[in-house]
């Protein structure tokens, strides 16, 4: 995550990355944000915002997001399943947008 955000062009690229992956986001449409999902929006946002070094705000992040059970990530997946547990997430997250959305325009 460090490295992913460390490489990122400019602040602003980083600020981008956090807002699509839901920070700035009504909480409403981020519900279903994963742990890692939400740990890389962290990191992105407080190197990219705050200025804080990208190790740091990574170890500070994955910190919160490594545990037990549905809401986090086990410590020892490898980096191809970490991958493809962020895929996972963020194929759910996008599908719960979409239906929320959906509910929203039939509503109005």
């Amino acid at each position: 995550m460090a490295a992913a955000t460390r490489h990122l062009p400019s602040d602003d690229h980083r600020i981008m990355l956090a807002e699509l992956l839901g920070d700035g986001v009504r909480e409403e449409l981020t519900q279903a944000r994963g742990p890692l999902s939400s740990a890389l929006s962290k990191v992105a946002l407080a190197t990219g915002v705050r200025g804080l070094d990208p190790d740091a705000a990574a170890r500070t992040a994955l910190r919160s997001a490594v545990g037990s059970g549905t809401r986090y990530v086990a410590a020892s997946l490898s980096a191809e399943e970490l991958v493809r547990q962020l895929v996972r997430e963020q194929f759910a997250e996008a599908a719960s947008r979409r239906v929320r959305l959906q509910a929203r325009e039939s509503a109005g």
